[in-house]
């Protein structure tokens, strides 16, 4: 079973530092997807720094709202 995100953090050059119920922490890079589908939203940056983990029913998926 893969472990929750506990946290997420918006950084610099689109990338997403995600903190994970175990204690695990892994940078992610979204570079390669802002030009496809719905990821090409994310460019605008206020957008991209709006990252946050979403509660409730889908606890541990990184969302913006």
């Amino acid at each position: 079973m893969n472990p929750y995100v506990k946290a997420v953090r918006a950084l610099d050059g689109y990338r997403l530092d995600l903190e994970f119920e175990n204690g695990e922490r892994r940078i992610f890079d979204l570079t390669p997807y802002l030009n496809r589908g719905a990821f090409v939203r994310l460019q605008n940056r206020a957008l991209f720094q709006a990252a946050r983990v979403w509660p409730g029913p889908w606890n541990g998926r990184v969302g913006w709202i």
